[in-house]
């Protein structure tokens, strides 16, 4: 877990920028939905990074980076769709509109 948690650690926004390089348009669709799933960046960071049962132990920036885009939008999609993900999912207007 420590080697996990020191891997995440090190991952920068331009890292990230980086794994999403090969294939803008579907990687860009994959860091809405995660960007949709986790409120903050670094969470975000951490799930393209950790390596997943889902993805025979390889990282969703993996996957990215190997041009399966196709793999994590499937799996986020279902995330996203989950009911536990649809209560954390932030409100459209954050802020109350009072005058």
């Amino acid at each position: 877990m420590r080697a996990i948690s020191e891997r995440h650690s090190q991952v920068d926004k331009e890292q990230l920028r980086v794994w999403l390089a090969p294939s803008a348009e579907s990687t860009g669709f994959a860091l809405a939905l995660l960007r949709d799933l986790y409120t903050d960046d670094a969470d975000v960071r951490a799930w393209l990074g950790r390596g997943r049962s889902e993805f025979q132990g390889l990282t969703g920036a993996e996957l990215l980076r190997a041009g399966r885009a196709d793999e994590v939008e499937a799996l986020l999609v279902r995330l996203w769709n989950t009911p536990t993900a649809a209560r954390l999912r932030r409100p459209i207007y954050s802020r109350s509109r009072t005058a």
